[in-house]
């Protein structure tokens, strides 16, 4: 008799698409024996996509071609990615909890859409990883430490995007 094991099910949660991301993601869609999606906050417009640039812009690549995705409700009075309640999704929860993943990888905690993905996965007792950009190269206030460290210990895995060379 043979056994087909089940596809490993893994939901990454972003707050918009990002065009360095998307080859990433088109590959992991399709790597034998995963079940890959994206779950988006939003759908930025151009002069959303700009903030921070201080240039209205959009992207002259498809950057949702190639792997499955959803756009999450953004509940967020002004929706945008560059302040933390600029993504608000409370059906993440839900969402979760219907398509119930082996694991689910965010990326870090600068939106409100990222914590609420980690205390989704806590109360569903989903794995959590977070992808994180911070490091210690610039001087922060202690406090800031102690919150850092407190709230990586609340991830089941964290991945650090690279290594200082020195």
């Amino acid at each position: 008799m043979s056994y087909k094991a089940s596809p490993y099910r893994l939901v990454a949660i972003e707050t918009h698409p990002i065009q360095y991301k998307a080859p990433l993601f088109r590959r992991l869609a399709l790597e034998p024996g995963l079940d890959f999606r994206v779950a988006y906050a939003m759908l930025p417009d151009a002069d959303q996509q700009g903030a921070g640039f201080g240039v209205p812009f959009a992207w002259d690549t498809p950057l949702l071609e190639g792997y499955p995705y959803t756009v999450l409700k953004n509940v967020a009075r002004n929706p945008g990615v560059t302040r933390f309640n600029g993504c608000d999704t409370p059906e993440l929860y839900d969402f979760l909890k219907r398509g119930r993943p082996d694991a689910v990888l965010v990326n870090g905690w600068v939106v409100k859409a990222c914590l609420q993905a980690l205390w989704a996965c806590r109360r569903l007792g989903i794995p959590c990883m977070v992808r994180g950009e911070a490091n210690l190269l610039r001087p922060r206030a202690w406090w800031k430490h102690v919150l850092h460290r407190l709230l990586l210990s609340q991830y089941s895995a964290y991945l650090a995007i690279g290594k200082l060379r020195g």
